[in-house]
């Protein structure tokens, strides 16, 4: 059985989907009329040429415009959600992208370390080294400020500020532990840490 598909309307179709107000041109339309509406009640002394001459500022055209620019830009937005993993590559892919996703990671292990503190089972043998334990622990705390429920605190342009080696620190461990992050993540472990 050959399924053949226009391509031409999939991607109407998907575009619809996710930007549904772009091809409603209601925003658009609507600025225009209002700034169409603004140039017919200007006298023609105050308009030369297409050019406005009147004595006051420009402010008011420019204030406007960028209402209407935003009003166009915030109806373009989509809220998007985060994407699942479906594998341990898209997780590393993002903690190449995203330095606040590694600042989560290693809280992540840091509030495994907690947890199995805690419980008295520990860490499965030869998931985390020694060294390692150690610095998920000091970055831990650095990163979680003594938050009651071990969440990330500190935010990626602070880190920079403070502390701009943690950004690769962070980078490094989640890569390395990147097989036991997506572990917790299939496995609902930890609430905080996922896509974002």
């Amino acid at each position: 059985m050959n399924i053949s598909v226009n391509p031409k309307s999939v991607d109407a179709n998907l575009a619809q989907t996710v930007l549904p107000s772009m091809h409603n041109p209601v925003h658009f339309r609507r600025c225009e009329e209002k700034a169409q509406a603004k140039r017919d009640s200007q006298t023609p002394s105050q308009v030369s040429d297409g050019i406005n001459v009147k004595d006051s500022t420009d402010s008011e055209d420019e204030s406007f415009s960028s209402s209407c620019i935003n009003n166009m830009v915030c109806s373009l937005q989509v809220k998007k959600k985060p994407r699942a993993w479906m594998f341990g590559a898209d997780m590393l892919k993002d903690f190449e992208e995203d330095p606040k996703l590694c600042l989560n990671a290693v809280c992540a292990l840091q509030r495994q370390q907690i947890s199995a503190a805690k419980s008295n089972v520990g860490f499965p043998s030869g998931v985390l080294g020694h060294r390692d334990v150690l610095s998920i622990r000091a970055l831990g705390e650095y990163l979680m400020e003594g938050d009651p429920q071990h969440r990330l605190r500190k935010s990626v342009s602070e880190v920079e500020q403070q502390r701009p080696d943690v950004l690769s620190e962070c980078l490094n461990l989640a890569i390395i532990h990147y097989e036991r992050l997506f572990a917790i993540y299939r496995k609902e472990e930890d609430p905080f840490f996922g896509p974002q």
